[in-house]
Order: structure tokens, then C-alpha cells, then sequence
């Protein structure tokens, strides 16, 4: 399938500590979930991401606080974190948007905007839901989702019911 796409991709099994040798700085976008408390993990896969690149990174409860323990070393490291619409805690932009306030003035720091998951985990609408992020959307992950409920169905972009050119 990925071929299909334009999208080429390496299945490595290895430790993130080793495979990082000969894939320093290799790529744009870092993503992990259910890894570790984000010190750890930003440990892990920063090294992986090009300069200007980003770790997309999905987090549970503990977020904020975790934020607060890496806030020195993203600046330092000129990391942009997007925090994914995901999950009961975090699924709305609303619901994000409120946790990147509640980190403080911090600019690398912004939602990972998806547009199914608002539906899906947050029962509301994107086309509502968008309008609470203003100024803190890092990325968008376009996402059409069939059934404004919990059913898992998302199809191809455009074959679905979200109004994703109305964003």
C-alpha cells in the first residue's frame, strides 16, 4: 500500500538507542505512543529528527506535568512538540488547546490537530472544534471518519462525511 502512496518505508527492529547510530537527524517527524514519560521519550527520538523536524507524540493524563519537565530542554534542543486530539483526556482541540495554555507561553509547543479523532474520541465536530485552537495548531492530521459516533471507520480523504474543505 505504501508504495502506492509515494511513501517509502523501513521496518527496523532494533533498540532506539542503537538504530539511532546510523539515523541521526534522518527524518522529519519522530512519533511514538504508550512509550514512556516524555523526558524519556523525547530522549529517544529527538536524535532521530532532522533540524526544523518534530515529535508528534501521544500522552495521557500526566501530559501537562510531563510538558513542565521538558520545557527547558525542547527550547534548547529547538524541538516542536504537537500534542495529538487523542484519547478520553485529550479529545478535542478544545481539550488541547486548554492543555497548551496551561503549559505558558511556549510557542514549540501546539496541537497535533486530528479531525476524525474529535469525532471519535470527542464526540464533536471539527468543524466547531477547530475554532477553540486559534494560534495553536503545530499539524493537522486530515482524517475523514464515516458516522459521527465511536464506530472505527475511516476511509480515504473525501470518502467520508467531514467537511474537511470547510477547515
Amino acid at each position: 500500500v505504501l508504495p502506492t502512496l509515494g511513501v517509502t518505508a523501513e521496518c527496523v527492529t532494533a533498540r532506539a538507542e542503537e538504530a539511532v547510530v546510523t539515523r541521526r537527524e534522518s527524518y522529519d517527524f519522530a512519533t511514538s505512543r504508550a512509550v514512556a514519560r516524555l523526558n524519556i521519550l523525547l530522549e529517544l527520538t529527538a536524535p532521530y529528527v532532522k533540524v526544523g523536524g518534530a515529535v508528534l507524540a501521544m500522552k495521557g493524563t500526566a501530559a501537562k506535568e510531563e510538558l513542565a519537565e521538558c520545557k527547558n530542554a525542547m527550547e534548547k534542543l529547538g524541538l516542536k512538540l504537537g500534542i495529538e486530539v487523542h484519547g478520553p483526556n485529550c479529545g478535542t482541540g478544545k481539550a488541547c488547546a486548554r492543555l497548551v495554555d496551561g503549559v505558558g507561553a511556549f510557542p514549540t509547543v501546539g496541537v497535533n490537530y486530528d479531525t476524525a479523532n474529535v469525532v471519535y474520541w470527542g464526540k464533536d465536530n471539527p468543524d466547531t472544534d477547530i475554532k477553540f485552537c486559534p494560534g495553536k495548531i503545530n499539524y493537522c492530521h486530515l482524517k475523514d471518519k464515516i458516522g459521527m459516533d465511536t464506530s472505527w471507520n475511516f476511509p480515504a480523504i473525501g470518502a467520508g462525511e467531514l467537511h474537511l474543505l470547510d477547515l
